[in-house]
């Protein structure tokens, strides 16, 4: 157990960075064409049903999906700024 706060915040920090880098490569392999039942049937190495089950649900829950709205908008601004300068 680390009681040093200043490891805490980097070992947090960089669990972090590595569960967004994988959450995204999660969810390429999330299947829109299908039910959620058969992509929960399926579910990537490493993880459980359940657990592929709960990502699912996360990632396909409205807030989520207006966060990530709100996240490709801010991107494309960015890029459109970028391109005007």
């Amino acid at each position: 157990m680390v009681d040093d706060n200043l490891h805490k915040r980097h070992i947090l920090k960089s669990l972090g960075k590595k569960w967004r880098a994988r959450r995204g490569s999660l969810y390429k392999l999330y299947d829109k064409t299908k039910s959620r039942e058969e992509n929960i049937a399926n579910p990537p190495n490493g993880l459980s049903r359940k657990q592929w089950a709960s990502f699912i649900d996360y990632r396909n829950h409205p807030k989520t999906q207006v966060i990530t709205l709100s996240y490709i908008l801010i991107y494309f601004n960015t890029i459109v700024l970028m391109l005007n300068l």
